[in-house]
């Protein structure tokens, strides 16, 4: 916001003061703003289109094959519920007698084997 209006200040210095009458300003600031209204609803509608219900929209076909699953956040998805698992995985006691080596998955992705214990394979 203090670029833009650095630069609003300096083009209205630079300019003659000829040039510079109350409806030459009235007329900049009005087509200023307006290019700035357009351009901040075009983004926020594009936004939501492509990002916004383009994820809802899928979440809701998964949800209809019977596909669930732990709903993410905006921006970091489902990090914080990972890393608390991970956590508490790494705090539990490790059973070695009932250690698989094939199944080394439900040891490095422990999110995944309770995801898969609360909402289904």
């Amino acid at each position: 916001m203090k670029a833009a209006a650095f630069v609003l200040l300096s083009l209205l210095l630079l300019l003659p003061p000829l040039l510079i009458s109350s409806t030459f300003l009235k007329s900049f600031v009005s087509s200023l703003v307006l290019i700035i209204l357009v351009l901040g609803f075009g983004g926020f509608y594009i936004f939501n289109i492509l990002w916004l219900k383009s994820a809802q929209r899928l979440r809701w076909k998964l949800q209809k094959q019977g596909i669930n699953g732990p709903k993410p956040s905006l921006l970091y998805g489902n990090v914080p519920e990972m890393q608390k698992i991970q956590a508490a995985s790494l705090k539990a006691p490790a059973n070695y007698g009932e250690f698989v080596a094939r199944d080394y998955t439900s040891s490095l992705f422990p999110y995944f084997e309770q995801w898969r214990k609360l909402y289904g394979n």
